[in-house]
């Protein structure tokens, strides 16, 4: 983002129409990740509702098979926010998703 929009709130808005928007869709979770050469994000991404892990913890999605883990570098912090109201983050784990289908 330019110099010159920082602090405007225009990256939160941004965020809060893609969660919007992605919520409309039918989406059930968004999922991202971060480096951790740029630890500003992980408040940032706090503030906007996501859970942010520790750098280089894996993320494991639990569906109704199984569960599938995404691992990560030492250098990146995944996030996590859950969408649907069934879904919900705890330690690690987001549960629920497919479970309504």
């Amino acid at each position: 983002m330019a110099d010159s929009a920082r602090g405007q709130g225009l990256g939160h808005r941004l965020v809060d129409e893609l969660v919007r928007s992605s919520t409309r869709q039918g989406y059930e979770a968004m999922l991202g990740g971060i480096h951790t050469r740029k630890p500003s994000l992980a408040p940032y991404y706090e503030a906007d509702g996501f859970s942010v892990l520790s750098p280089g913890a894996p993320l494991d999605l639990q569906i109704p098979i199984g569960r599938i883990r995404f691992p990560a570098e030492p250098s990146m912090r995944h996030l996590v926010r859950p969408l649907a109201p069934r879904v919900s983050y705890r330690a690690g784990v987001l549960e629920g998703l497919l479970t309504g289908r």
